[in-house]
Order: structure tokens, then C-alpha cells, then sequence
């Protein structure tokens, strides 16, 4: 068995933020935020390009470029290539992920560490979704502080869920290898075990662009993040998309994701 590697967090994981020329001004959007929110990160911050390394000004990342234009999971998998090699693990955020207030630095490194010390090949650092009946039985249990990180179950839908995620670097090549979209991605059910944790979140944030339009809250979003909101050149989705949006969230309040599950169950009798 190897000896567990000593060099402390700082030196073994980086943040990148997956992003691209294309939604560069999404990137200068929520940029900001890491500067509000996260004043004392301890992390070596990074943000994936292609030719233009402008966005990157002033913003506290450093770019990491992927001149071709390779698809969402080439050029992502040419920037996690193109970190320096003494990272083993990455912070991946999309470049939509608006982060909403202060970030609890030393929760967040609890839950690093500890992934470290497991091994683990990927930790979501949301906890795993469920219906308010699912919630509350859980909540009935154990005392989820004694076990704050859980392994996702075999049938969780989204297995490789591209919200905020600690991943073995290596773990997230092997993925990115795989042909197909980034909804493709997030349904791929690799061989190492997934995990979530099972705490309060140490990042709070929100998804602000959706299918190339703003998500019609986002005005709000930012003034609650307590930054400006300029859409430049994309639009702001309808308000229709926002009452689909509430709707799907009562919905999946009420059954979960039961009905995916046996669908999963029906392909897998198959």
C-alpha cells in the first residue's frame, strides 16, 4: 500500500472553473463573486479558455487554454490536462455557478481532508437530492454528523453530477475520455464509488444560465450575491422558464426522483 501522501491541501488541490471564449462574459459575470464570498481561499485558482486569456484579468484565476475547439469534454479534458502536475485533485466549477455568500473556508477543508485521506475519486459537496417524505425519514436516523460524506447508491440518478465536485484528477480524465454531451457525462456510472456529503453545504451557489439564456431570476440572484448584473449579449430566459422551473422543484418535493429510478430498474431488467 502506498504511504498517504503528506503535502497539505493547498499543494494537492486547485480550483478550475470549466470555461470557454464562448461563455467567457458568463465567466466575468460570476467571477466576482469569488472575491466577495471567498476572500480567504486557500486554493490556487484556475479557469479553462481557448485563446482569449483576457477574461482571466484581474480576476484572480490564471488561465489554462485549450486552443482547439474540441467540444465541452475535449477542450475541458485539454485544461485539466494542462494544470500543473503536482494538483492530484480539482474543485470543478461550471462557469454559471454564481456563489451566493460567504464560504465556510474551514468546513470546506474538513471535507477536503477527508476525501484525501479516503481516497475518495469524487465528492459532491451538495448532499444528495430528495423528496421532503425522503428527508424527513432521514432525518429520523442517525446523527448525520457522525458520518458527513455517504456513498451514492448505485441507482442515483446523475451518478457523475457536475455540481460542485471534488475530483481525483485522474478519476475526471478517465471520464472525459468517454464520447458524448455534458448531460451524457453526468449519467455515466464508472467503476469507483461516488460519494456526497450529508452536510450543510459549504458552498452555497446557483446555476444562473440555462440552455444559453439567463435564467430569468438571475437579476435577483446577483443582487442577493450583492453584485451587478450586466447580461451583455445573452438573453434573459422568459418568465415561463421560471414558473417550468418552480414547477419541476414542487414536483420533485413531492415523488423524488422515484419515477427515474424505475426507469432505471425497467432498462436494467432489460
Amino acid at each position: 500500500m502506498d504511504a498517504p501522501d503528506p503535502r497539505p491541501v493547498h499543494q494537492r488541490v486547485c480550483v478550475l472553473v470549466a470555461s470557454s471564449d464562448n461563455t467567457a462574459d458568463v465567466f466575468r459575470q460570476v467571477a466576482p463573486g469569488f472575491q466577495r464570498h471567498w476572500p480567504d481561499c486557500p486554493l490556487t485558482r484556475f479557469v479553462g479558455l481557448n485563446e482569449d486569456a483576457a477574461p482571466a484579468a484581474g480576476s484572480g484565476f490564471t488561465p489554462v487554454l485549450c486552443a482547439e475547439a474540441l467540444g465541452w469534454r475535449g477542450e475541458l479534458a485539454r485544461q485539466v490536462a494542462a494544470l500543473p502536475r503536482q494538483f492530484d485533485h480539482v474543485l470543478l466549477f461550471l462557469d454559471d455557478f454564481l456563489i451566493l455568500r460567504r464560504v465556510d473556508t474551514p468546513a470546506l477543508l474538513q471535507l477536503i481532508e477527508l476525501a484525501l485521506a479516503r481516497e475518495l475519486a469524487y465528492l459532491r459537496l451538495i448532499p444528495e437530492l430528495h423528496s421532503l417524505a425522503e428527508s424527513a425519514w432521514l432525518a429520523l436516523g442517525p446523527d448525520r454528523r457522525s458520518r458527513p460524506v455517504s456513498a451514492l447508491a448505485a441507482d442515483t440518478p446523475y451518478y457523475s453530477s457536475l455540481q460542485l465536485v471534488l475530483w481525483r484528477r485522474s478519476h475526471l480524465a478517465d471520464l472525459l475520455a468517454a464520447p458524448g454531451s455534458i448531460w451524457d457525462f453526468e449519467l455515466q456510472r464508472p467503476a469507483a464509488t461516488h460519494h456526497a456529503i450529508t452536510v450543510a453545504p459549504p458552498v452555497s451557489y446557483r446555476h444562473v444560465v440555462e440552455r444559453g439564456l439567463w435564467m430569468r431570476d438571475a437579476p435577483w440572484l446577483f443582487r442577493r450575491s450583492g453584485l451587478p448584473f450586466e447580461p451583455g449579449a445573452w438573453p434573459l430566459a422568459p418568465w415561463p422558464q421560471l414558473v417550468r422551473h418552480g414547477w419541476r422543484r414542487l414536483k420533485f418535493a413531492a415523488i423524488g426522483y422515484a419515477w427515474y429510478r424505475r426507469r432505471l430498474a425497467r432498462q436494467a431488467a432489460r
